[in-house]
């Protein structure tokens, strides 16, 4: 996690964030119990399967238009243990929180969170299912504690998925659904160099399955399927993570398509799919150079196809691979593209560090990339050098070899902007705040091997540097060796003694978690736990150990929560939410006429409610001497306090949350001036304290009163069933009364399909309305700064965009094709139009 001067600290402060909320390395598949299938030397871990002479032959055929059945994941090790039981309430909403009744839920248990690499099975059998209620409501009791994953599903295709932990007791979930069913379908759309589908093509993808794992990382199956007519194939509910997809057609053509991440993967499937443009192969060869032949023995070439070509985010791909002969390499045919190349064997690939201006980060490479050509030959000579190697055994404590397991390094800087290179107390701090069923990482920074009959494994060709070695074995303990330091042409020997493992699982808060052998000074483990508090550390030795809190700052000492025993073979169940902690944080939640008792009350992941007198109370490991924030949820309106720190030394906050003592009556009518109800947003207020309210509703009447108001301008959107708005701003308390009333108002039907009449998803469809008093500009970019409420819609699976609630009047249609975080600013169209109270208009377009 680099980052240098000036220009850089901004580039710096982006990687991070970005490193911090979405970026993670991927699970390793768990090794099958036994010696089986291990192999007689020390090798490389191949990774997904190669395209090349070295591949099990391409089926292809007559395009059934349908992917292949899915293999079954292979079965991970089960470690039971005793949980208590608790009972689930789950709540199901459309956006703006209105009920849906009659969806289904289904509730199935799921692994907590769990560190890269040491995934196992869940020991609870358990799969459920209900309808919600007349209240939306769907309940579920007698369940084992643990993480869950709740499923909502109606008639009409909306859905939702979220994980959520049960705790011992009763427990509360709301869960809101949007988007059609086919959002979760991961699509491939194979053409040729004129755009023209490509039938009978044989795809092949490998990436993330959310909230299953990585096609083709071992444990999964690539997806492959055989394209129809249409030139797709879809794999029915697969929502992807990103992804890799590679085609080859019968006659030779090849081509590869990427999507690095989930929002590039939504803006894909929106337009209809993952595009793969077949072409001609191309050739790259070149010579080695740097080291003599006879110095780079075998060595092997591998050509990565990535959806990512940093060494520190996650990666998915696929690789060909080629032998080195007499000095030099050559691929005979490849798709065109960009490939990061990797040299397997004794020598390595000379790579420059990572740079940021001028700034060289120590202790990481640079990948080379090589851009190769439909049907060209592209040359590039690689700079070679003598690498470093890590040497090692790894056996039981009676002196049993471990045969088969995954030896896992990586070559990263120190530093906390890449999750790779982050460390505290000396220990790598695994996020667990990012889904560990999906990492994947980028070869060149991570090689691997597995060892062979004897135990033995070796990882040469490794660039010179600290490098950190992790051992994965099924039902044995985890090891890992953090800051080995290794010089070129050096091997660097290890033992690894593993022991029966037990696993430590349960809920805690969202921050840092250390697992401590008891008497021990130094963390074994350390983590950063997802939201919602869940954990599982499987590959536990048995023993004592301590599970403690930790400050992001090394110099201020952890919080010890709970001891706890693990097992071999077993899990150990511990509920953190409820163990002690130091710091006291009590107030009162006032109302004009004094206490308001009941009333629920958030700081960060935390919920209280006030008791009769008003009181809550929240405990935390480390006292908040910059800011104490809460969120006072009253009357449908979030009010939120941002308060002076605690002072040093201080154990104890006390204080009150008052609210304002003034009332807002909101009045929505319809165009005509008639009485309609009303979705209501409010935000507003202020200073330090601010309100704000997304779920607010008008009555029968379009009345609504908003209560505890502070003193302070607020802004304030209804939105009518018709999907007209209607905005006004107030001051408080200036003004006891405001009206909004909706515009007229019609709707506009986009139809977009092309030449051959199929219909075009994920375009995306914009309507403004002119309101100025002078003529409506010839130029486009004019109407943006005097037209009324935007209003926008993307094309659905049939090609069409509903734009709702358009004010009447001058109407300027644009449509512009979408792809996600991707937009590509052309082609454009546009449309001018006097758009009717009431009227539908039905606009079409046909794509050359």
């Amino acid at each position: 996690m680099p980052r240098r001067t000036l220009l850089a600290v901004a580039f710096l402060l982006l990687a991070g964030l970005a490193a911090w909320l979405s970026l993670a390395r991927k699970p390793v598949a768990p090794t099958p119990a036994g010696p089986a299938a291990a192999p007689q030397q020390p090798v490389r871990s191949a990774g997904a399967p190669a395209l090349g002479s070295d591949a099990a032959p391409l089926r292809h055929g007559a395009a059934p238009a349908q992917p292949e059945p899915p293999a079954e994941p292979t079965a991970l090790a089960r470690y039971p243990g005793e949980r208590p039981l608790g009972a689930l309430l789950v709540r199901v909403v459309a956006a703006g929180e209105d009920p849906l009744p009659d969806a289904r839920v289904e509730l199935e248990p799921v692994l907590g969170a769990f560190p890269p690499g040491l995934e196992i099975g869940d020991d609870r059998e358990l799969r459920a299912q209900a309808r919600t209620d007349p209240q939306a409501y769907a309940g579920f009791a007698d369940l084992p504690a643990g993480a869950y994953r709740v499923s909502a599903r109606t008639e009409d295709g909306r859905h939702a998925d979220q994980e959520t932990v049960v705790r011992g007791g009763e427990n509360r979930l709301q869960i809101q659904v949007d988007g059609p069913e086919s959002a979760r379908d991961f699509v491939v759309l194979i053409v040729d160099t004129g755009d023209a589908p490509v039938s009978g093509a044989h795809v092949h993808v490998t990436g993330g399955v959310q909230g299953r794992g990585v096609a083709g990382g071992g444990r999964l199956a690539p997806l492959q399927g055989t394209t129809g007519a249409d030139g797709k194939v879809t794999f029915p509910e697969t929502p992807m993570s990103g992804a890799v997809a590679t085609a080859t057609v019968p006659d030779g053509r090849t081509g590869w398509a990427s999507l690095w991440n989930v929002g590039n993967v939504a803006g894909a499937m929106s337009a209809g799919g993952l595009k793969v443009t077949v072409a001609s192969p191309g050739q790259l060869e070149g010579r080695l150079l740097g080291l003599d032949a006879a110095e780079l023995g075998d060595a092997v070439v591998r050509a990565h196809a990535l959806n990512n070509q940093h060494p520190h985010y996650t990666t998915y791909g696929r690789h060909w691979q080629t032998p080195v002969r007499d000095g030099r390499y050559r691929f005979e045919a490849l798709p065109a593209g960009s490939f990061a190349l990797e040299l397997a064997g004794s020598a390595r690939l000379a790579l420059p560090p990572m740079q940021f201006g001028d700034f060289a980060l120590p202790n990481s490479v640079q990948p080379l990339l090589a851009e190769v050509r439909a049907g060209a030959l592209t040359v590039l000579d690689l700079p070679v050098a003598r690498g470093a190697a890590i040497a090692g055994v790894v056996r039981r404590a009676d002196g049993r070899p471990v045969a088969g397991a995954e030896i896992r390094t990586t070559f990263a800087p120190s530093t906390s902007n890449f999750p790779d290179g982050f460390t505290l107390h000396g220990v790598h701090v695994w996020r667990l705040d990012s889904d560990s069923r999906t990492e994947g990482d980028h070869p060149v920074s991570h090689p691997r091997a597995r060892t062979d009959a004897a135990g033995r494994y070796h990882l040469g060709g490794l660039q010179p540097g600290r490098h950190r070695v992790e051992v994965y074995a099924s039902g044995l303990s985890f090891d890992r060796r953090e800051a080995l330091e290794v010089a070129e042409s050096q091997t660097l020997e290890l033992e690894h003694v593993l022991e029966p493992s037990g696993v430590l699982a349960g809920v805690g808060r969202w921050g840092y978690l250390g697992v401590t052998r008891a008497g021990a000074q130094e963390p074994l483990l350390l983590a950063i736990l997802p939201s919602n508090g869940s954990f599982s550390f499987p590959g536990l030795a048995p023993g004592r150990y301590e599970l403690a809190e930790y400050h992001s700052d090394a110099s201020i000492g952890r919080i010890p929560l709970v001891e706890a025993e693990v097992h071999a073979g077993r899990t150990t169940w511990v509920d953190l939410l409820s163990a002690r902690r130091p710091i006291t944080l009590q107030g009162r939640v006032l109302g004009p006429a004094g206490p308001l008792a009941g009333v629920r009350v958030r700081r960060s992941d935390q919920w209280a409610t006030t008791d009769a007198a008003g009181v809550f109370q929240f405990t935390s490991s480390f006292p908040l001497t910059y800011r104490v924030s809460f969120t006072v949820l009253h009357g449908g309106v979030e009010f939120a306090f941002d308060l002076p720190g605690m002072a040093q030394g201080s154990t104890t906050w006390t204080g009150d949350l008052v609210l304002g003592a003034h009332t807002l009556q909101v009045s929505t009518l319809d165009s005509r001036g008639l009485p309609a109800p009303a979705r209501i947003h409010l935000h507003g207020g202020g200073g330090p304290q601010n309100a704000s309210g997304s779920g607010l509703r008008s009555d029968a009447t379009g009345l609504l009163q908003l209560e505890c108001l502070w003193a302070g301008p607020y802004t304030l959107e209804a939105q009518f069933h018709n999907g007209a708005r209607a905005q006004a701003q107030v001051q408080v308390p200036e003004r006891s009364f405001i009206e909004l009333r909706a515009p007229s108002a019609g709707s506009i039907e986009l139809q977009v399909a092309d030449a051959r009449g199929q219909p075009q998803a994920g375009w995306q469809a914009e309507a403004l309305t002119w309101i100025a008093s002078e003529p409506a500009p010839e130029d486009h970019e004019q109407w943006s700064g005097a037209s009324a409420a935007y209003s926008s819609a993307t094309t659905d699976a049939q090609g069409l965009a509903r734009l709702l609630g358009v004010p009447a009047g001058e109407v300027l249609v644009i449509l512009r094709r979408s792809r996600g975080f991707l937009s590509a600013e052309a082609p454009v169209h546009t449309w001018r139009l006097l758009l009717a109270e009431h009227e539908t208009r039905s606009l079409s377009l046909t794509l050359p």
